[in-house]
């Protein structure tokens, strides 16, 4: 899932991703009834550091029985 909002990121680049997303889960034994899709809140920030200025992205995910996960990542 997080590889989706990964390569996402990757096609848009460099331009922000949208502030709302929806990752689903992969594989043999998902439900299809919701607990698949998580939409997630997307947040887009510079940070400044010695080498420079980059954006970092935090994806905040949801579904709909509580599961959750944090993806950040930086890119140049």
């Amino acid at each position: 899932m997080a590889s989706d909002i990964h390569a996402a990121a990757s096609k848009r680049f460099p331009r922000n991703l949208p502030t709302t997303l929806t990752a689903v889960a992969h594989g043999t034994n998902t439900a299809r009834d919701g607990r698949d899709r998580y939409p997630c809140r997307i947040s887009n920030r510079f940070v400044r550091t010695r080498n420079g200025r980059f954006r970092r992205t935090t994806a905040l995910c949801v579904n709909v029985s509580g599961g959750n996960f944090n993806y950040v990542f930086d890119m140049a």
